[in-house]
């Protein structure tokens, strides 16, 4: 950006304010810049004051390890800056912590399973619940689903279902 700005002001021979004006640059931060550059300091740094120490990254690494993390938050993120917020900035950390986080979701995941039934007949799924019809006696309701052919059988209504009624009910279905 100062090799264009200054290529600039020898082609129009305008003060570097006005061509800040052009470009929408504050004037303030051209003028930091260029004293920066005379000195061979980076244009550019993080903000905030500057870490005394360097970091241990090893045992910055086995701390977030051992945090309890959850699937957005991880607990105890806080005492971990304090125990290191003299060698890392708190971004920092929290970039760390979200992206062990973010790791240990992927794996969790991948680690899941799903079954998939091909052939119908072979396993379903059974939902009983009850619930009270206003003042009157529990009425009791067993959903039952085929797993392969996603097929909903008639729920079973009635008193609480014995295990032959079940089995004659699916058989007969």
């Amino acid at each position: 950006m100062l090799i264009v700005m200054d290529q600039m002001k020898e082609k129009t021979g305008m003060p570097y304010r006005g061509i800040c004006d052009a470009v929408r640059l504050p004037y303030p931060s051209l003028v930091r810049w260029r004293m920066r550059r005379d000195k061979d300091a980076p244009l550019v740094r993080q903000p905030g004051p500057q870490k005394v120490k360097p970091p241990d990254l090893g045992r910055i690494n086995r701390d977030i390890a051992e945090l309890s993390h959850g699937q957005d938050r991880t607990a105890g993120t806080g005492a971990l800056y304090t125990r290191h917020g003299s060698s890392i900035s708190r971004r920092e950390l929290m970039s760390m912590v979200a992206m062990a986080r973010h790791d240990l979701n992927t794996a969790h995941r991948q680690n899941l399973r799903r079954i998939r039934w091909n052939v119908p007949n072979v396993a379903w799924s059974m939902d009983p619940c009850e619930y009270r019809q206003q003042e009157e006696a529990k009425v009791y309701l067993n959903q039952m689903q085929d797993l392969a052919s996603r097929y909903k059988f008639a729920p079973m209504t009635g008193e609480i279902p014995c295990g032959e009624e079940i089995a004659g009910h699916l058989a007969a279905t």
